[in-house]
């Protein structure tokens, strides 16, 4: 049994103005990883993109944590969120990726995934942890509010060519940019 928290790139922006208090992961990974039951193992992963940027006293830590396994950081995100009891993350994507896959996730920050009911829980401070960490046992996915909120994703999403869009307006001035009528369409 485990829980799976993934690590951040840093300096990250989702970090810094979504969840400013909880910069420093390795505090939180152990927040989560004491907040566990005793037969539940967290199993922590650096970003891909992170990999040598973190000095070797950082990995030390995470590994001479109790219950917590470090991931070798090219695993597949997508397998152990598919294995896992659940998902903590402070702004991570793994958390809207564990309630597609019908898995319970908690946040610490403020992402735009938080609204949806019963599939995720917005931790206020890591006091609330251990609760919400105790309801991933009995969590009971609800196919209705998974569609109602990929069907919301949908509705509001455009087709967009990024490359092709990049390309007409990399050469333009700012203000060239803000006007010009194919970035007038997504806007």
């Amino acid at each position: 049994k485990f829980v799976f928290f993934p690590f951040h790139v840093e300096p990250e922006l989702a970090l810094l103005l979504y969840a400013p208090f909880h910069t420093h992961q390795s505090s939180i990974m152990q927040n989560v990883a004491q907040s566990l039951p005793w037969d539940t193992c967290l199993y922590v992963k650096e970003h891909p993109q992170a990999v040598g940027v973190k000095d070797m006293g950082f990995y030390n830590r995470v590994r001479g944590t109790p219950n917590v396994r470090m991931i070798y950081p090219h695993v597949s995100s997508r397998a152990l969120i598919a294995g896992s009891k659940g998902v903590v993350t402070i702004t991570g994507t793994a958390g809207m990726e564990a309630m597609l896959m019908n898995k319970p996730a908690v946040t610490l920050g403020d992402v735009f995934y938080n609204f949806v009911p019963k599939l995720v829980t917005r931790a206020k401070s890591v006091e609330e942890l251990p609760e919400l960490v105790r309801r991933f046992e009995n969590f009971q996915a609800d196919e209705r509010i998974l569609e109602t909120f990929v069907t919301a994703i949908l509705d509001e999403s455009v087709e967009v060519d990024p490359e092709g869009l990049a390309a007409k307006l990399m050469p333009l001035s700012l203000e060239q940019k803000l006007a010009h009528p194919d970035l007038q369409t997504y806007t």
